[in-house]
């Protein structure tokens, strides 16, 4: 039969599963129906069958999904070269438990792989864990390698390199830093522009502005050419 060693009118087994809830109900807050149906083993938690979603941002991964009943959530990752030992961890950031989880990953590697899963915690040490998913970090947005060659009596060419989560460069010239005229760049990640037309014996200054994918402006520093 059942026991009651603390002899509280309980049996031992209820005793240890309320004392379960009570160490989770503490720190997050679950409904009263959540705590009945752990109570009569009505419980499981499961992570929806989409499974988990992400959202990259340069080098930030947010991590969405959801669960069949109200749970902490949790996310485990490291980078993909490394082993699933390295493995850290982010919790949600929230005092109630949900069935809605975000969690977002900051200040990860630029360029880089990434494998994760997300584990929502319950009642009575209930757990979903969501199978294993990688996604890769964008580039930190770069203009490099401006290179001046070729110059002649009325003519230059201007070449430079992007990384990918630039969208769009314009080389900008003109005989003072003001600039004043326009060349778009290639929609590759290498630009070269030969610039015809230029007066001799005159001095040239140039700069590549470009614009990366979330619409933020960026610009090389000037360099200068004489013709």
């Amino acid at each position: 039969g059942s026991t009651d060693s603390d002899q509280n009118g309980e049996g031992d087994q209820l005793t240890d599963i309320m004392a379960q809830i009570e160490e989770m109900i503490d720190t997050y807050s679950f409904t009263e129906q959540e705590i009945k149906d752990a109570l009569s083993g009505l419980y499981s938690i499961a992570i929806t069958s989409s499974g988990p979603s992400v959202k990259i941002t340069d080098t930030t991964a947010e991590i969405t999904w959801t669960t069949n009943r109200p749970s902490v959530g949790k996310v485990y990752y490291w980078q993909d070269q490394d082993n699933e030992d390295t493995k850290t961890s982010q919790m949600e950031i929230t005092t109630e438990a949900l069935t809605d989880h975000t969690i977002t990953l900051k200040n990860l590697n630029a360029n880089t792989k990434y494998n994760f899963y997300a584990v929502s915690d319950g009642l009575l040490n209930s757990q979903a864990i969501s199978s294993t998913q990688s996604f890769t970090t964008e580039d930190i947005p770069q203009i490099s390698g401006i290179a001046i060659d070729n110059v002649t009596l009325n003519s230059a060419d201007i070449s430079w390199s992007t990384t990918s989560s630039i969208s769009s460069s314009v080389l900008e010239y003109g005989e003072d830093t003001k600039y004043g005229n326009q060349e778009k760049g290639s929609s590759g990640s290498i630009s070269t522009i030969n610039l015809k037309n230029l007066k001799t014996n005159t001095t040239y200054h140039l700069r590549v502005k470009g614009i990366d994918k979330d619409g933020q402006t960026l610009y090389s520093n000037d360099y200068s050419f004489s013709t």
